[in-house]
């Protein structure tokens, strides 16, 4: 209906106000909504073909699939689910759950909030430690090895026509550059 509106009286969409904000701010927030849960429904055919093909993709990025994930519980039990899910929590739970437990507790009582699990503290304070130790790295340790630095980027790019300058690792030419290990496959 929005659409047919704009179409037919361009004006109407700066004109027409929903409280303090113009229709056209009102529809770029809410197609901004729509699109944002349209991306959380899952695909139906991951829903179809099983949680076996999941779990298999997932494992070939992680690196993590135990043997008691296959045989014992089973991939579709919510055991495996559980778990998976305290290995790897959303970034967003996660910062749901600092605020609330911030907004509720002070900084010194963090640490000690029943609320929390144990992995998520420990993010948690991987991040904070991250955010406090970066600054202090940039000061102490990069100014010593600066002259390490930039001989190594120096001796280490190689000039591609259609990128520019890159790392000469980053063209994944394993006869030269790889280990001896890796050499034998490629």
């Amino acid at each position: 209906m929005l659409v047919l509106l704009a179409l037919s009286n361009e004006h109407a969409l700066v004109s027409i106000k929903i409280g303090e904000k113009n229709l056209l701010w009102v529809m770029a927030v809410l197609s901004a909504g729509l699109a944002l849960s349209r991306s959380m429904v899952p695909d139906p055919r991951d829903l179809v073909d099983g949680p076996e093909r999941c779990m298999r993709q997932v494992a070939a990025y992680t690196h993590w699939y135990p043997e008691r994930w296959r045989h014992a519980l089973g991939l579709h039990s919510t055991a495996v689910r559980d778990e998976f899910q305290s290995l790897f929590p959303y970034r967003l739970w996660i910062f749901l759950q600092v605020c609330f437990c911030l907004f509720f507790f002070s900084l010194d009582c963090f640490f000690s909030v029943p609320c929390m699990s144990a992995d998520i503290k420990f993010f948690v304070s991987q991040e904070i430690l991250g955010v406090w130790m970066a600054p202090f790295l940039l000061m102490t340790v990069l100014p010593r090895n600066a002259e390490r630095l930039m001989r190594f980027v120096h001796e280490n790019t190689v000039m591609l026509e259609c990128i520019g300058p890159v790392c000469v690792f980053s063209t994944l030419d394993l006869r030269k550059y790889g280990t001896s290990c890796l050499r034998a496959c490629a």
